[in-house]
């Protein structure tokens, strides 16, 4: 797990023989040929396999460098010098090897063989693995100091789940939203129920306008009965002030209602116009608090700017959609309706009634 873990981290790589690198060199060191390996210090015996109960020595070529014949391996013998015990990015499943190789000439039997045609060597420019991972965040300018023997390092691990996918739209029925405002809001609204949610998804709805009330707890989408009966839920009718921040509110009950809010996402739709209090301010602390995503789909040209502030500041998506326009409602509706921890829906099918 250490060897792949400092593939992933730190940008090391294969010390030991991979594919497209040669398994022998000429050292100029020793003056003779040398299974790539690291460290050098690494013993074993060099030979062919004839059968699975036989292996001969291998023949060494004079014309090449005394390189071994083509069928040559390298055999790591299980004994090694007792201050052997690196490298996790050659040998890793030797239980003497827990360690990476370094440039510290005061251990040389741990040194990084700067000799071997190895992948790591080619692509680090022959830097030692410990050189590498030294110039990352995570050592760099002494970071992460090795630890006290008496420090207990045992790994904990917590297992997690990922939970159903949650939205609960926050819909603006003030008095501004009267008229073709309220009749293109619906029609959207029921479009993401009907063709958008997919099913073992969960969508809550809301309604705010001087206050605030829920009109479905997060129902689970798992038949089409279930699409009926969050249709049946929708708005009837606009009057009042706006109160977005109570829409809010009522949203994160909603949410907390079906467990643990944290992860949901609450899509508001509004004209932007706030005029009542609780205000969205009053609630900001308490949204990022309980780790919701509020997504915000402005009904005209106006932006509330108090609103698009904590879209932002909880990751989530701010949209706008002309008044008159439908298609365009109900497309950043659909954008709306993507959560980043997957798409909501797997396949969008629009019926046009007209043809």
């Amino acid at each position: 797990m250490i060897h792949e873990w400092a593939h992933l981290r730190w940008g090391v790589y294969d010390e030991s023989v991979t594919e497209g690198y040669d398994p022998f060199y000429f050292s100029p060191t020793t003056l003779d040929p040398q299974a790539t390996r690291c460290p050098a210090s690494l013993r074993g015996i060099n030979v062919v396999v004839v059968n699975e109960t036989f292996a001969r020595d291998c023949q060494y070529d004079e014309d090449k460098d005394w390189l071994p014949e083509e069928d040559c391996i390298f055999v790591v013998d299980v004994n090694q010098p007792p201050s052997l015990n690196a490298s996790l990015m050659a040998y890793q499943f030797m239980d003497d090897v827990v360690a990476f190789c370094h440039d510290d000439e005061s251990d040389p039997d741990n040194q990084h063989n700067t000799e071997a045609p190895n992948e790591h060597n080619r692509l680090c420019n022959q830097r030692s693995v410990w050189d590498v991972m030294l110039s990352s965040v995570d050592f760099k300018n002494n970071a992460n100091l090795p630890v006290s023997e008496s420090v207990d390092i045992t790994p904990t691990f917590r297992v997690i789940q990922a939970q159903k996918i949650r939205f609960v739209l926050a819909l603006d029925t003030s008095g501004s939203m009267g008229g073709l405002r309220y009749e293109n809001m619906i029609t959207a609204a029921s479009t993401i129920i009907q063709t958008c949610m997919s099913y073992g998804s969960a969508l809550g709805i809301v309604e705010f306008s001087s206050t605030a009330q829920q009109l479905s707890e997060l129902k689970i989408i798992n038949s089409q009965d279930d699409r009926e009966y969050l249709l049946e839920r929708l708005p009837m009718g606009t009057a009042g002030s706006t109160c977005i921040g109570c829409g809010i509110l009522t949203a994160l009950n909603v949410l907390e209602n079906f467990g643990n809010a944290a992860g949901g996402h609450v899509i508001i739709l509004t004209d932007s116009e706030e005029n009542e209090a609780t205000t969205t301010d009053d609630v900001f602390s308490t949204v990022l608090d309980k780790k919701v995503v509020v997504d915000s789909l402005f009904f005209g040209d106006f932006v509330n700017k108090e609103l698009e502030d904590l879209t932002k500041a909880t990751n989530g998506i701010i949209s706008t959609s002309p008044v008159d326009n439908l298609e365009s409602l109900i497309q950043s509706f659909i954008a709306l309706a993507q959560s980043k921890d997957g798409d909501v829906y797997d396949k969008l099918f629009q019926v046009n009634p007209s043809l």
